[in-house]
Formats: C-alpha cells, sequence, structure tokens
C-alpha cells in the first residue's frame, strides 16, 4: 500500500531586486577609430571613378581629392576615413590601398597598425610626384560604356526643331505627355565643340513605364540623343543607351549648376541651359489643309432608321431574386392558403387590377411561391419582368424612365403576352384575402361614478398617459415608408430603413437593385 505524500507549496518568486554597480553589465564601448589620410591607386580612370561611387554611397567621406600620375598614367583618390573601412572599401574595388606618413604614401599591409615609417619599405610613392585633379575630369577620362536599354518612365530628347514633329505626333498617338522647350548647349569640358541650340522634349507617360517600343525607336534614331533623367532637380541627363562607371544618383551630386548632358562620342557632353519654360506641344497639332471642318445643320425630321420594336424575349436569370408576383383571379384562392400564418403576410400587399393582381412586398417577396408568375424588378421604380426574360434590344434605364414610366403611381409588369400597368394606391394587406366579417365587438366603458372614482384617485393629472402609438403601429409606419420609398425609386432610403429595423436580406436586396440602377 502507498503512502500519497502531501503536495508542497508552489514557492513564491521574490521580487527581483536592483543589481548592484559591481552587477550591472558593462557599458558597450564604441570602437577606437584610426582615422587616416587613405589613398587608393588604379591604373585606370574608370577605378578610380567606382571608387569615388563607393565613398559617396556610404557617406563615409565627404572630403576626397583625386590625383594623377603623370609617369604611369594612373590616378589616386584620398580621403580622411577610418583605416579599418578604408581597407575594406579598398578591398571590394580591388585596388592598392595606401596611408599617408609625412610626404610620401605608404603601401598598407591591409592588417594591424598602419605603417608610419618611409625606411621600412621601397614602395613608398613621394606626394610631390602627383598632380591634383578633380572628379569632372576623372568623369572625362573615364567616358562611358554601353548598356543594354532599360524600361524608364520619362525621358529628355534633344533635336532639331524640324526632327520633332513626328516624334510629338507619335507620343500623342500613344496617349503621353509631350512638353518642348529651346536649349542652349554648351561644352561641359575643354574642347573643339561650340555652342548650339536645340529643342528639348521631355516625355511621360500617366502611369507607369514608356512603351518598350517607342523607347526602342527613339535610342536608334539617328537625329536625336534620348536621355534618361537623375538628380532631384532633373539637373543630369544621360544618354540611355550609355552608363558612366559611377551610378547615375551619384553623378547627379557631382553637378555644379545648371544641368549636365553625358552622352557618347558624336555628342560627347554638354552643358545645358533652358531658354525658356516648358510648353505642352499638344498646341503644336494643327489640322492637315486636306481634312477641312464641316458644319452639320440639323435636319428637319428625323430619318427613318427602321428602328426595331422593344421585344420579350427568354434569357437566363440564375441566381436572380424574386421581388413580385403576378397572379389571376383564380389564384387569388391558393395565395390565402399559401400566406395565412407566414411571417410574409405582416407586410405583403397586392395591387388589385381587372383580371390580374401584383402581389409585392417592401424589400422584394424573396421566398419562391409555388403559384402565378414569378417577377424580379427591372427598375427603374416599379418596372417588372418575369424570371427568364429580359428586353431586346437592350434599354438602358433612363430609357426605361421615359418609355414606361413606372414610379410611385404606377406599376408595370412586362410579360411576352401583354403588359400590364397596375396603381399603387389600390394596394390592400395581402391578409384582406382572408380576414372576413369580425365577430360583434361589445364595449365595457366604466359608467360616472367610477369614472369620477379613477379621476380623483389620480395623483398628477397633467402626467402624460401612455403612449397611443404601440410598437406594432411603428413596425407598421416602417414598413409603408419603406414600401413607398420604393415605389418612388428611393431605393437606398428603403434599404436603409429595411436594415435598420432588422431586416438585412431584404436591405441586400435594395442595395443591390440601387447599384445596378446606378450604372451606367
Amino acid at each position: 500500500m502507498q503512502r500519497i505524500e502531501p503536495l508542497s507549496p508552489e514557492p513564491v518568486p521574490t521580487e527581483p531586486g536592483v543589481p548592484s554597480p559591481s552587477e550591472r553589465a558593462p557599458e558597450p564601448v564604441a570602437p577606437e577609430r584610426h582615422d587616416v589620410l587613405f589613398a587608393c591607386c588604379f591604373p585606370a580612370a574608370a577605378g578610380a571613378l567606382a571608387f569615388v561611387g563607393v565613398l559617396r554611397a556610404t557617406n563615409a567621406a565627404p572630403d576626397l581629392s583625386v590625383l594623377s600620375d603623370g609617369e604611369t598614367g594612373g590616378w589616386w583618390v584620398t580621403t580622411e576615413v577610418d583605416l579599418q573601412l578604408g581597407r575594406q572599401l579598398a578591398r571590394m574595388v580591388s585596388a592598392a590601398a595606401y596611408v599617408a606618413a609625412g610626404d610620401h604614401l605608404l603601401p598598407d599591409p591591409g592588417f594591424g597598425p598602419p605603417p608610419v615609417g618611409v625606411s621600412e619599405t621601397k614602395s613608398a610613392v613621394p606626394r610631390n610626384t602627383l598632380v591634383s585633379s578633380d572628379v569632372v575630369t576623372l568623369i572625362r577620362t573615364a567616358g562611358v560604356h554601353r548598356v543594354p536599354v532599360r524600361p524608364v518612365e520619362r525621358l529628355r530628347i534633344l533635336l532639331d526643331g524640324a526632327a520633332a514633329a513626328h516624334i510629338i505626333q507619335r507620343a500623342i498617338d500613344l496617349g503621353l505627355n509631350v512638353r518642348h522647350r529651346p536649349v542652349r548647349l554648351s561644352p561641359l569640358f575643354p574642347g573643339p565643340a561650340g555652342t548650339t541650340t536645340l529643342i528639348e522634349l521631355a516625355v511621360s507617360g500617366h502611369r507607369g513605364n514608356l512603351p518598350p517600343s517607342l523607347v526602342n525607336a527613339l535610342t536608334r534614331d539617328p537625329a536625336a540623343l534620348t536621355c534618361r533623367i537623375a538628380g532631384s532637380q532633373d539637373d543630369l541627363l544621360i544618354e540611355h543607351t550609355v552608363a558612366a562607371p559611377l551610378d547615375d544618383h551619384l553623378l547627379a551630386g557631382l553637378v555644379d549648376a545648371g544641368t549636365w548632358v553625358l552622352a557618347a562620342s558624336p555628342f560627347g557632353c554638354r552643358r545645358l541651359d533652358a531658354l525658356g519654360e516648358f510648353a505642352d506641344s499638344a498646341g503644336l497639332v494643327q489640322l492637315g489643309e486636306d481634312y477641312p471642318l464641316i458644319e452639320e445643320e440639323a435636319p428637319a425630321a428625323l430619318p427613318d432608321l427602321q428602328l426595331p420594336a422593344v421585344r420579350i424575349v427568354p434569357r437566363r436569370t440564375e441566381g436572380q431574386a424574386l421581388d413580385a408576383v403576378l397572379v389571376d383571379d383564380a389564384e387569388l384562392s391558393t395565395i390565402r392558403l399559401l400566406l395565412e400564418g407566414d411571417p410574409l403576410a405582416e407586410t405583403a400587399r397586392i395591387l388589385l387590377g381587372r383580371d390580374r393582381h401584383l402581389l409585392i412586398a417592401p424589400g422584394g417577396i424573396l421566398v419562391r411561391i409555388p403559384v402565378g408568375q414569378p417577377l424580379y424588378a427591372l427598375g427603374p421604380g416599379p418596372l417588372y419582368l418575369p424570371l427568364g426574360c429580359s428586353l431586346r434590344p437592350q434599354v438602358p434605364p433612363s430609357a426605361r424612365r421615359e418609355l414606361f414610366h413606372a414610379g410611385q403611381s404606377r406599376a408595370v409588369v412586362l410579360t411576352p403576352r401583354g403588359c400590364w400597368v397596375f396603381d399603387p394606391g389600390t394596394a390592400i394587406p395581402v391578409w384582406a384575402l382572408w380576414v372576413g366579417e369580425l365577430p360583434e365587438l361589445v364595449p365595457q366603458s366604466a359608467n360616472d361614478d367610477l369614472r369620477q372614482l379613477l379621476d380623483d384617485l389620480r395623483l398628477d393629472q397633467d402626467q402624460p398617459g401612455p403612449s397611443a402609438h404601440s410598437p406594432d403601429d411603428e413596425a407598421a409606419s416602417w414598413h409603408e415608408r419603406a414600401m413607398e420609398a420604393e415605389l418612388a425609386g428611393r431605393l437606398k432610403e428603403a434599404a436603409d430603413l429595411h436594415r435598420g429595423n432588422g431586416s438585412p436580406l431584404r436591405a441586400a436586396r435594395l442595395y443591390e437593385r440601387a447599384a445596378a440602377e446606378a450604372q451606367p
């Protein structure tokens, strides 16, 4: 026999105490920086320009210097930077790294402290043998290289005014925005090129990229220079089929004033000065001389158009809700048997006619009744068609409103056998079909003495009595208002009444009808 030991109470956790200063974790210590004058040597200008882009992208060296070696033709880039960061950037561009020590540049071993003594190495480079240069000269020497045509949202096109017409027309045909202005182009670098004046077109789409076929055609046009745009102020234009070793947005940061244009030969690199503001090029489009405008006078009478007659034809209407039922005299007794005791009898109405009758309800019947001809509301207003039928030709809502005049005082039912018009003013509750003569009502009012006694017992003569309107009367009133709004074509108002009074299914049907009638 085993003994059951009592459970020990759970230990109460103690509140954590505040650690003493000696127990606290030490504050993180920032890594020690070793800022040095770091230099990288490149055999070609393209490599030096790529390193300039790396420095500008990391924001590690806001100030840098470009030097050239006249003897070897190499290029140097020097900057004040943390030693470890400089080594990583130099490895990334496969450059020979140096550290300045006095008047010399000493090769950096890539680890440990920076070299300090000139006698320690035989590869020291005297700094006075290097010639100071600038990034602009570096860009000119590095040049540009061909790249594939890429998708673009905006283009600038420089061309002669005589060649602008066909490009403007083609862009407008494609639904693009085109603007133009005159510009003056001067050489960006010293050379034999002179100043010239051209037309600048700005082409853009309403949204998304420009059509690739148009971009390819423009880049192959020898009479136009097609450029992509860089810079926050659109101050750098680069020929779209070329690229420099430096990224476009970094090149844009080097623009000192105005706008630069970088392109391959024979156009070359230019400085662009605008001679006016951009104007919409659509104003340049004119009618041809062989395309006159002819004014047409209104005819005295409409021509004979041989209009087709409106007919009711079979059509699939799967999923269509039931909004009304058309019955004849013989089917009224069946309606009584079906709806007596049904919740629909609370709100349904029947519009009496000569030999046809229309059963309706606020928000629609919605439930299938195995009697009569089921109808759906085509609209606008109380305009009904049988399920499985439609109009041919298609008649828009505005035309149906003008042709059939269905509204608060006129309900119209279109069937293949005829068109029936009902007066909503003849509507009676559907329960009137089976509620006949009432039993005799014997009033039981108090005599004069009892009435006086009740008046004396009343504590406050001015206190208002109970409301004369019962909840049933209020329910009936909102049903009537909903039916009135529906017949008048105010479907959203009727739907809101149903939704606010706990009838979401009929509200949804009315919202659906309102949306269908609102469609163009």
